[in-house]
């Protein structure tokens, strides 16, 4: 399947609902989001490394009484890719932003991975324009993420589908804050990355159709070239 065949403008197309692609300058970043449907506004913000497509299940049933707005987060999808500005603070604060923009000073949201930082973040520094919070599949940024353990002890199986839930050996989170050398290792190959990923942690791996998972890595925008160390989760 080519790029083009699952450019944000195709898939847009393909859901029922009236959705429409659109981007917003705020922040000074430039996001890609996916708005449709009218009422109470929800905010969908996906978990990496996925993009708005994350949610496209779900957003035709949504917007039967939600104006859904998906958004894909900084770093992420067809939004910028600065070099800096991963502090959730500063996440959050863009989409605060793009709320602003889009005429509602008040939104309910919904966040997956870190995109539920991002929610929890955006919440936390601005209580009145929140309403409603859903924070799905992730633990609360602190010191002791850097105590978790990236890799099993000698012997120890760690083949996809046989780890155990407590134990998953996140040995990516390290890998990803290398600096410049990820993104020369994945150009052109994220797809075995997000196969690797969805097969090893998801509950039903079949459940992710093969149009979803060439939908992730299709995107071809250029990848930021980081030189300062990587921004703290900062609230």
């Amino acid at each position: 399947m080519t790029g083009a065949a699952l450019s944000d403008e195709v898939l847009v197309r393909s859901l029922p609902g009236g959705f429409e692609n659109a981007f917003a300058e705020v922040n000074g970043a430039r996001l890609h989001y996916v708005v449709g449907g009218a009422g109470r506004p929800l905010v969908l913000l996906a978990g990496w490394p996925r993009t708005w497509w994350e949610f496209h299940k779900i957003m035709p049933s949504l917007v039967a009484v939600h104006r859904v707005i998906a958004v894909d987060i900084r770093g992420m999808g067809t939004s910028d890719k600065p070099e800096d500005g991963y502090d959730k603070k500063t996440m959050a604060t863009d989409i605060h932003e793009l709320a602003r923009h889009l005429g509602h000073d008040t939104i309910d949201i919904v966040g997956h991975d870190i995109g539920a930082m991002v929610s929890y973040s955006l919440a936390a520094n601005y209580p009145d324009s929140v309403g409603k919070v859903v924070l799905l599949d992730v633990p609360h940024p602190h010191e002791g993420l850097a105590q978790i353990p990236l890799l099993p002890q000698p012997g120890q199986q760690i083949d996809p589908g046989s780890t155990p839930p407590e134990a998953p050996y996140l040995w990516w989170f390290a890998f990803n804050q290398v600096r410049s050398l990820p993104e020369q290792l994945l150009a052109g190959r994220t797809r075995l990355l997000i196969d690797w990923l969805l097969d090893y942690l998801a509950v039903q791996p079949n459940a992710i159709s093969e149009h979803d998972r060439s939908v992730y890595p299709a995107d071809t925008s250029t990848p930021p070239k980081f030189e300062e160390p990587l921004a703290s989760p900062d609230r």
